[in-house]
């Protein structure tokens, strides 16, 4: 038995896969935390175990952490939530989001493929016994919800059919100052020594692209209003990027707003699963509508294939031209378009997909290895994390009782508070895979920390 905490950057992105991989963990008799944990961690506010990131990614701010968390006793291990194939070159995203140094503080590195996995087996060869291909968890979800979710849980979608657009402008829409994401930047590309990496994409590059979805932005407002005005069918929902401000979505339609639905009350998976049809312009989405056997339509209106996210364009079909997009879709081809089986050679080489076993029940036997071989294996059973959890309530009760409004921190737009609700659902949802998660409970701390346990 040991502690696995299971960190969660982005609710709507994070939480319900992490859910899945605890519940896996929980079956081991393990302890399981899912929620903004590294804070405490640092702090040695909760008791040593295994500690799952999202990335280990080398700037220095994260090896700082990293070697804290490690130096208390804890065993690291990580999946890098961005994927890889948002870059062309992996080369590329390898040296920016890897490191020796932060592989020295890591146990076990977590692929999504054999791309990912054979590529950073061979860059970091020292360290080869630390990469396990397991898929990621998020995949995992997108089948469950195809299997076993019901609309009337989703009660805030519309009760017809309707064409989902996901939003993917994330930096030019964020919460986020713009000169604070440049800020942020400038650090992300800088070596240790303040020199920039060799064959990386840069910051002028990024800042190239944001100019680039500028102007791509402007296509899309023009095509909702299209679309609401030609295609009368279906009824429009736009989903923005969790790091979006959905209140900017709102003013760039003003008035145009009748039959469009602008809404980011679920994940992305929970909206494409109901959807008809899904556009987007580069999006992690439109791997999830292949995954869950939706049409796909990639629009790309200026078209420029040095920004673009070529792998997610090739998850379904490429559209360029508002006038043939209303087409197609008022025409229905998009019924003959479906993604069933169609999977490239390129998308099984990047997306491990195991027949036999969910990613997170991979993800979950390699905890039990890590712990077998450590001390977490001998660890008595302690009140720290009791104590701890039950003082963070006590605290957030008091901070609710005289709660005044004030403008959200950046981060809690994308980790908003974990409601009971939501959670009951997702476990529920989720025990329907195995029969043996009926006896998991849960029980939530403060309101960004979840507790899963046998």
């Amino acid at each position: 038995m040991a502690n696995i905490y299971l960190q969660v950057e982005i609710k709507k992105r994070d939480l319900m896969s992490r859910v899945l991989i605890g519940m896996n963990s929980a079956l081991q008799n393990n302890i399981v935390y899912v929620g903004d944990l590294s804070k405490y961690l640092l702090n040695s506010r909760l008791s040593q175990g295994i500690f799952l990131d999202k990335s280990i990614s080398r700037i220095q701010s994260k090896s700082n952490k990293l070697k804290k968390i490690k130096s208390l006793g804890n065993i690291i291990t990580s999946i890098d939530e961005e994927c890889g194939v948002t870059h062309n070159d992996y080369e590329s995203f390898a040296t920016l989001r890897f490191s020796e140094e932060n592989l020295k503080y890591t146990s076990a590195i977590f692929c999504w493929g054999n791309k990912d996995y054979n590529f950073l087996k061979k860059r970091y060869s020292k360290f080869k016994h630390k990469f396990f291909k397991t898929g990621s968890a998020r995949n995992d979800i997108c089948f469950i919800l195809k299997k076993f979710d019901s609309k009337k849980r989703l009660k805030n979608l519309p009760p017809k059919n309707y064409l989902l657009i996901n939003s993917n402008f994330g930096t030019i829409l964020t919460h986020k100052p713009f000169f604070k994401v440049l800020r942020d930047r400038r650090n992300y590309y800088l070596s240790k020594n303040r020199k920039l990496y060799k064959n990386v994409e840069t910051e002028k590059f990024r800042l190239e692209r944001d100019s680039w979805r500028i102007s791509i932005l402007q296509h899309y407002i023009e095509l909702i209003k299209q679309l609401k005005e030609k295609v009368k069918n279906l009824k429009i929902v736009i989903r923005p990027h969790p790091s979006e401000n959905i209140n900017h979505w709102k003013e760039f339609l003003g008035n145009e707003t009748n039959n469009i639905l602008i809404s980011n009350d679920y994940t992305s998976n929970e909206m494409i699963n109901f959807c008809e049809l899904v556009i987007h312009t580069g999006c992690h989405t439109a791997l999830e509508a292949k995954l869950m056997e939706k049409s796909v339509i990639s629009f790309n209106p200026q078209k420029k294939h040095k920004f673009e996210r070529k792998f997610y364009t090739d998850c379904g079909v490429e559209i360029n031209d508002i006038n043939n997009l209303i087409k197609y879709i008022k025409q229905k081809k998009y019924l003959l378009k479906k993604n069933k089986n169609s999977f490239s050679k390129n998308f099984k080489n990047s997306i491990f997909l195991n027949k036999k076993k969910y990613s997170a029940e991979l993800i979950s036997e390699v905890f039990e290895k890590l712990i077998l071989g450590s001390k977490l294996n001998k660890q008595k059973k302690t009140y720290k994390n009791f104590i701890f959890l039950n003082l963070l309530n006590i605290k957030d009760n008091i901070t609710n009782f005289f709660k005044h409004k004030r403008l959200k921190k950046y981060h809690e737009h994308k980790f908003e508070k974990i409601k009971k609700k939501e959670v009951k659902e997702i476990i529920d949802l989720i025990k329907k895979t195995n029969i043996r998660f009926k006896d998991l409970k849960f029980q939530i701390y403060g309101d960004r920390v979840l507790k899963i346990w046998k």
